[in-house]
């Protein structure tokens, strides 16, 4: 496990130990001091998988210094390649990179999702996820961490509920996909401190990078001076006007600016390691060898189970090792194979054998005398030292497995390329980055406008002449300076009905307290609101069933001492009066 780089809060390792090893590595809990935020690459290490090689076969028959190739395999650094572009829905679900979802305070992450098999999923009150709707639910969470995702599919989505604050959020779609949809009805508020650079960053690496705001949802979003609120980076997408949309009512006038660069790709071919070679168990069914490989507790305790694989002999690559689709961590006496023994010490055994389905690299391709090879360069540190130096390799194609990487003899190690190797790139193409460059920027669900005058909003000590508490006969109540309809001029625009009106919406709701916001009605001058105990809003002391009349398109009502509420809003125009909206039933905050 070798740490590689630093993107943000992204660092990038990579693997190239197998299932035993790792396990043996993640228990040594004083050694793992990587950081949790991170992407797995499809690229392993000749040197570092040489020393864990040693170690776990060391280990097998219990050579105590097994333990001192395992700590010298640790601070081994080596390079990364790009991943090819899939854009997809849902999270990927590939080994390489891994889908996650954390909560990251800049020291500690916690795992709501991950494909990463080691990686331990937690727990954080309000905050589920959904993997058939790739949706995450926000329901009242308020931490000061970053919500970082990785490859989660051009669908993800988070839904709020309630009120919710954050840090930022970081999307990374690492050619995958990592699109973001925020939907819902509840609010959000990101980097109100300002700790942060940025509220939403999508890091799209060469997917479309898209953000989404539905129009029910509330955002309050903060950046630091000079920096953008919002941020793409990397993306495919050339449309601007896709790039970042925003349904609801922005307070502030925003402008979507896009960034043009014209770049050029190395090109990559991902094969087999060919020197990367394993020890396997020689075991014999009906007249057949097999390899088998080990499988170990908790306390590195052998269990007697193993993987089962398929071994081919070839010319040039000697042994090769299959995984057996089926055969995995069972006992073989119980599925007919008997192991096979020189002696009553030592296993016979397939030593030096090459499998398949690990320790892959992404060489890249270079011409030389007219011809193509693949090139792997590496920078690898160990006690302090550190060693840059190149590999050239041939492909061959095997079976139906794909490509394998094979060291051309002489050039295994060299410090520097022979003259004439030129490095083959992609045709030029553009890559989109946008930004919104403000400080601030809030949304607003329907026409809703906070932070600017509400003439409907009670305010204590204020002069609340458009707004009812329950208890009191308000029913003709309206706001000082409204258009009343005793001052309604006639006219043709005086004589349409308004029409039916959409349930009002609930803006914020506290203890005692409710704000109500609603779309403007067609032809309404005024609005009536209604709110009940009782759902078919019926009359008389006990159901609590009061009107206000107002001009305003929101409105707050107090002293409501009940757990529920049910409320209804219509459109008047002078003598006209509009149809009730559908009822919006209201759970109060205890």
């Amino acid at each position: 496990m070798v740490v590689e780089e630093f993107h943000d809060q992204k660092i990038i390792y990579h693997l190239n130990i197998d299932e035993e090893v790792n396990n043996i590595l993640m228990h040594l809990s004083s050694l793992k001091t990587i950081k949790t935020n991170r992407v797995i690459k499809g690229t392993t290490l000749v040197g570092a998988f040489y020393i864990f090689s040693l170690a776990f076969y060391s280990y097998l028959f219990h050579i105590l210094f097994a333990w001192i190739f395992l700590l010298l395999s640790i601070g081994l650094v080596i390079g990364m390649v790009p991943m090819n572009v899939m854009a997809q829905n849902g999270p990927c679900q590939d080994e390489y990179p891994p889908a996650y979802i954390e909560f990251f305070d800049g020291e500690n992450g916690t795992y709501i999702y991950s494909t990463f098999s080691q990686d331990q999923i937690g727990k954080i009150e309000g905050v589920s996820y959904d993997k058939a709707s790739n949706t995450l639910t926000l329901d009242n969470v308020k931490r000061d961490e970053k919500l970082i995702t990785n490859v989660m599919g051009d669908d993800f989505k988070i839904l709020l509920k309630g009120d919710n604050s954050l840090k930022s959020i970081i999307v990374w779609g690492d050619g995958y996909g990592g699109n973001l949809t925020i939907t819902g009805d509840g609010k959000l508020t990101l980097n109100s401190e300002k700790t942060e650079n940025t509220a939403i960053t999508i890091q799209a690496e060469y997917t479309e990078g898209k953000v989404k705001i539905e129009k029910n949802v509330q955002m309050e979003m903060y950046a630091k001076e000079g920096y953008p609120i919002i941020e793409i980076v990397g993306a495919n997408n050339s449309d601007k006007d896709k790039a970042v949309v925003i349904d609801g009512k922005v307070t502030q006038n925003y402008e979507v600016e896009q960034h043009i660069t014209e770049v050029t790709n190395n090109v990559y071919v991902v094969a087999k390691d060919s020197t990367a070679r394993c020890y396997f168990t020689k075991f014999e069914k009906n007249g057949k060898y097999y390899g088998g490989r080990s499988k170990f507790d908790d306390n590195f305790k052998l269990t007697g189970r193993y993987d089962m694989f398929e071994i081919i002999e070839d010319e040039e690559l000697g042994y090769v090792a299959r995984q057996i689709e089926d055969q995995s961590n069972i006992v073989p006496e119980e599925n007919g194979y008997t192991i096979v023994m020189k002696d009553e010490y030592n296993e016979d055994s397939f030593t030096d054998t090459l499998e398949l389905d690990k320790w892959k690299y992404s060489y890249e391709i270079y011409t030389y005398d007219g011809k193509e090879y693949g090139v792997l360069e590496m920078t690898v540190t160990s006690n302090g030292v550190t060693r840059h130096y190149f590999t050239v390799v041939k492909f061959i194609d095997f079976e139906d497995y794909g490509k394998i990487a094979i060291p051309i003899e002489g050039w295994e190690e060299l410090d520097a390329l022979p003259e004439g190797f030129v490095r083959k790139t992609s045709d030029p193409y553009n890559l989109y980055g946008y930004t919104i460059m403000q400080q601030t920027l809030n949304i607003n669900r329907d026409n809703s406008n906070p932070g600017t005058t509400e003439p409907g909003t009670t305010e204590p000590g204020g002069n609340n002449s458009g707004v009812t508490n329950p208890g009191t006969n308000n029913s003709g109540a309206n706001n000082s300076g409204a258009n009343n309809s005793s001052t309604i001029k006639p006219g043709a625009e005086n004589n349409l009905v308004p029409a039916k009106a959409k349930a009002p919406a609930v803006k914020k709701a506290k203890k005692k307290s409710v704000k109500l916001v609603w779309s403007k009605i067609k032809n309404a001058k005024k609005y009536q609101v209604q709110y009940s105990l009782n759902k078919k809003f019926k009359k008389g002391k006990k159901y609590g069933t009061k009107t206000v009349t107002t001009a305003n398109i929101k409105i707050t009502i107090k002293k409501l001492n009940k757990k529920t509420y049910y409320v209804r809003i219509r459109g008047i125009n002078g003598k006209n009066i509009g149809k009730w909206s559908k009822v919006k039933k209201i759970t109060m905050k205890k």
